[in-house]
């Protein structure tokens, strides 16, 4: 006899904990905050001289680096190398490696001495990648 009221008891507890969990997890999803735009933001330009093309897109993030606030937004793509990150496409735009074409890293106009990763981000910065022949 004992026994069957250890065995109740149990269960009832294990009820109870589960009716709390719930009870929790629903109170935090109508309660939870809704996500915002990071708190940098940032003016990416593009550039294609070749096919006379010039494109300007906001990014909002809170990553440190160029490089992270872009990959996070799949603005860029590319390969590791020894050498860093290497940006080989830049919102679709891939370079022609057997054009000897490469994306140059520019700020405000002036050439930009790090890689993407890098490369510090702060609110109201202004990049230029443009496409470039070796």
């Amino acid at each position: 006899m004992k026994n069957k009221n250890d065995m109740k008891g149990a269960i009832i507890a294990t009820f109870v904990v589960a009716l709390i969990m719930a009870v929790m997890m629903i109170t935090y999803t109508m309660h939870k905050q809704p996500s915002i735009k990071g708190s940098k933001n940032v003016i990416i330009r593009v550039i294609v001289p070749d096919e006379d093309k010039k494109f300007e897109y906001e990014v909002y993030t809170d990553a440190e680096y160029l490089g992270d606030a872009l990959r996070e937004t799949n603005f860029i793509k590319g390969e590791n190398s020894q050498y860093g990150f290497f940006v080989t496409e830049v919102k679709g735009i891939a370079a022609d490696s057997s054009k000897n074409q490469y994306w140059m890293l520019t700020k405000k106009g002036e050439y930009v001495n790090t890689g993407v990763d890098q490369t510090p981000v702060y609110d109201g910065d202004e990049f230029e990648f443009t496409l470039a022949t070796y």
